[in-house]
């Protein structure tokens, strides 16, 4: 499993970053049908849950739902994005996950 953002190296030294805007939970895990290859793993809804962990500090799932999403009403969903540059320092130029972001919602920024 890997968690999100993601560097690959491609052919020609080129590289490509996976990540995500506006959600956290996609997990990235190797893809058995092609060794080059990943497939998205996405946590199923929580139904029921308990405190556990060390000092009980973290929510664990003792039952999930056989869907990864509910919604109500009208609301923004997740972008998943790649990135492709030629050189790694074109990756720190690339904008494109603020542009995607919402606005943030910190009144004064200072």
């Amino acid at each position: 499993m890997a968690f999100l953002p993601i560097m690959v190296a491609l052919e020609e030294g080129k590289k490509a970053v996976l990540t995500e805007v506006d959600l956290q939970g996609m997990y990235l895990q190797k893809n058995e049908l092609n060794p080059h290859g990943l497939k998205a793993a996405l946590a199923p809804v929580i139904l029921e849950s308990y405190q556990g962990g060390i000092g009980d500090m973290n929510t664990l799932a003792e039952k999930r739902a056989n869907y990864i999403a509910e919604v109500n009403g009208t609301r923004s969903f997740p972008w998943r994005t790649i990135i492709i540059s030629n050189e790694d320092k074109e990756l720190l130029n690339n904008d494109m996950i603020q542009k995607l972001a919402e606005p943030s919602r910190i009144a004064d920024e200072s």
